[in-house]
């Protein structure tokens, strides 16, 4: 089934967009064909109509907002007509920011920026290992401990399952393999931790990810347990 995509249009252009697109895949009938041309023209005109209540005055959005609209049709060669299929009809809208509150934003992280750019160096302690034999490992930064890693060991390098940091910003740590190349398990974790950290706006679901961590670590064979 034929299906009329617009691609990303600001609200203010896309009838001439729906009309253009719905032409172009159209384009071997209309060729030569008047009759064609004018059904093309008024089932363009009946789906802008449509868009118009849907987004002008429902959403309300702006000339400078964008959106993207999908829908299928079906074609009757024998009437020459186009067949909307109203069930099908998709839009992703996308609101333009205000550009004085965009500058005030974008001047207040500048100022920043230099913080937010410096990447933490976060201090590897081993915790121990779970009854599956994964290793535990708690992550520091400045003393005071803020997350925690799990790692499988394998031959000649070691498998990240996950993990969570709570400071300077929450964070989950993303799976990941690693090869040692002659480096200690810990020395592959940490030169690879940047790259794995996952900015997390919910701090709670950090803090559960770290809790759940601990509580898989066996009582038995914890380091602080090692004489």
């Amino acid at each position: 089934m034929p299906r009329l995509s617009t691609g990303l249009i600001i609200v203010g252009a896309y009838a001439t967009k729906v009309r253009r697109a719905l032409f172009a895949l159209l384009s071997d009938r209309a060729k030569g064909d008047k009759e064609w041309s004018r059904r093309i023209a008024y089932s363009s005109a009946q789906l802008n109509r449509v868009l118009f209540e849907l987004l002008v005055r429902k959403l309300k959005l702006d000339k400078g907002d964008v959106v993207r609209v999908r829908i299928e049709f079906d074609v009757d060669e024998n009437s020459k007509e186009i067949r909307w299929k109203w069930n099908t009809l998709a839009v992703e809208a996308f609101r333009r920011v205000n550009q004085e509150d965009l500058n005030a934003a974008l001047r207040d992280t500048i100022s920043t920026a230099e913080r937010l750019a410096a990447i933490p160096r976060y201090s590897l302690v081993k915790l121990g290992s779970t009854i599956d034999g994964d290793v535990l490992y708690s992550l520091s930064l400045n003393g005071e401990d803020v997350g925690a890693i799990i790692v499988t060991p394998l031959e000649g390098g070691v498998l990240i399952k996950g993990g969570a940091v709570l400071s300077p910003t929450p964070a989950t740590i993303k799976r990941s393999q690693l090869k040692l190349r002659g480096r200690t398990p810990e020395d592959a974790i940490m030169d690879a931790l940047p790259g794995l950290l996952q900015e997390e706006q919910d701090q709670e679901r950090a803090s559960k990810i770290i809790n759940e961590l601990r509580s898989r670590l066996s009582p038995e064979i914890t380091s602080s347990d090692k004489p």
